[in-house]
């Protein structure tokens, strides 16, 4: 039985790192909520300021493109949000 080897490129959203920045947040772990919803980042600092409830005040969340793999298979559709392995017999 052969092996068959899947073509593997980083993936560009993350860098190969497997997460991204919160886009709740930006990266500042806190916002400052409106009506139940995020509204805006904030400064821990700022009174009305409530841990960033996407990313539960880490400032990071598995990337989205590659699914926290940091690589990205040959056949994956930029933007589908799955990272789907080539099916060496698929049509």
């Amino acid at each position: 039985m052969s092996k068959v080897t899947v073509p593997v490129e980083a993936c560009s959203i993350c860098g190969a790192r497997g997460w991204a920045t919160c886009p709740t947040c930006q990266g500042t772990t806190y916002v400052i909520m409106l009506s139940g919803r995020p509204f805006r980042p904030a400064a821990s600092f700022e009174p009305d300021a409530v841990r960033c409830p996407t990313c539960h005040a880490y400032g990071a969340v598995v990337c989205p493109e590659c699914n926290g793999s940091g690589k990205l298979y040959q056949g994956h559709e930029y933007g589908s949000g799955r990272n789907r392995l080539l099916r060496p017999y698929g049509g």
